[in-house]
């Protein structure tokens, strides 16, 4: 934002002369954030003031739907959020369908992950019955026997990259 940008004041103070009693009064005028009109007079500058800062401070207080809010979500949260909430209608409850979801919907294991020693008999099998030249089969069982030696026999959904990459 424009540092020497002037901010627009949603109430300004006007004076004029009373036509009734020809002294100087003055007036407060401006809109509400819903757009309603403010015209209201004063016989005292203070008390038009006063009137005008009360007004300020209730423009600057009201929520708008779309204010600023800190939050402890990243970016991507709040767009899945904003993306949630529209697909909800009104009558709709966040959180019964998150709850709904964590007893019913949640995907559940459906068995214990195989152990590496499975999983290297398996693909040593596969690497024989393929059409790969010897010297291939061979580095490919070497080094996976050697890793599959090295690391233990964890299931396969413990395995981390930063095992492998230690490796």
């Amino acid at each position: 934002m424009n540092a020497d940008r002037k901010y627009r004041e949603p109430f300004k103070i006007k004076s004029f002369v009373n036509p009734r009693t020809g002294s100087p009064s003055w007036r407060v005028d401006g809109f509400t954030r819903d757009r309603t009109r403010i015209r209201e007079n004063f016989a005292d500058l203070k008390a038009a003031e006063c009137r005008r800062v009360e007004l300020t401070t209730q423009w600057l207080q009201k929520e708008t739907e779309t204010a600023v809010r800190a939050t402890k979500l990243t970016d991507y949260q709040l767009k899945l959020a904003e993306k949630v909430f529209m697909r909800l209608d009104e009558a709709d409850h966040l959180e019964v369908a998150v709850n709904f979801w964590m007893r019913h919907g949640r995907p559940i294991a459906e068995k214990e992950a195989p152990r590496l020693a499975e999983a290297v008999e398996v693909f040593l099998k596969a690497v024989e019955e393929s059409g790969r030249r010897f010297d291939t089969k061979r580095h490919l069982r070497i080094r996976v026997s050697i890793f599959a030696n090295t690391i233990g026999n964890p299931r396969l959904d413990v395995i981390t990259t930063e095992d492998i990459e230690r490796f």
